[in-house]
């Protein structure tokens, strides 16, 4: 939203202005992930409709997964993930795991992951359906945004609820080797 003469930022904009044509808002967010925030909400304007909290709705991992978001890393962090692995020092992961975990080459089940007892950890992009899916099942994160309202859902994960911890980038955005040291 940083250029304000966009065709995306004039959109945004009508699109929030509807807002105060409604009776109400839903949102998919549950009063004890972000109290504050309808705390304020509660002493709205008064041309301002309420806003009624209504989840955390969830999938339930029974429906296909492959109609959702997905994203792509730039060859610089493609080439940083591979760098990694090789300076690790385990190589033929696939091979070494047959037959004890599950690697999903193609999207994974997430739900079914997350809600899985021995998942101890979540990179997350932070969507906010990954955000209150990995909320509901109690799983730790690791916040690693790529775009859009990731990096500010981000900011509110760590800074402000201090619910996870945030991967380190260089100035291009891109996490390497002298930036994930510092985890």
């Amino acid at each position: 939203m940083k250029q304000r003469n966009s065709e995306v930022h004039k959109w945004a904009l009508d699109w929030c202005n509807k807002f105060l044509e409604a009776d109400g808002v839903m949102v998919n967010s549950f009063l004890e992930l972000e109290t504050e925030a309808f705390k304020d909400l509660e002493q709205r304007r008064p041309d301002v409709p309420p806003v009624y909290p209504v989840g955390p709705l969830i999938r339930t991992g029974t429906e296909a997964e492959s109609d959702r978001g997905g994203g792509t890393l730039s060859v610089e962090q493609f080439n940083e993930l591979a760098l990694g692995l090789e300076m690790s020092g385990h190589r033929r992961v696939l091979e070494r795991i047959k037959g004890r975990g599950l690697v999903w080459a193609s999207w994974a089940p997430q739900i079914q992951v997350l809600s899985h007892r021995s998942t101890g950890g979540f990179v997350t992009h932070c969507g906010w359906n990954s955000i209150l899916e990995s909320t509901v099942f109690g799983v730790p994160m690791i916040a690693w945004p790529l775009c859009f309202e990731h990096r500010m859902n981000a900011v509110f994960l760590t800074d402000g609820l201090k619910g996870a911890i945030r991967v380190k980038e260089n100035e291009n955005g891109v996490v390497g080797e002298s930036r994930s040291q510092n985890w």
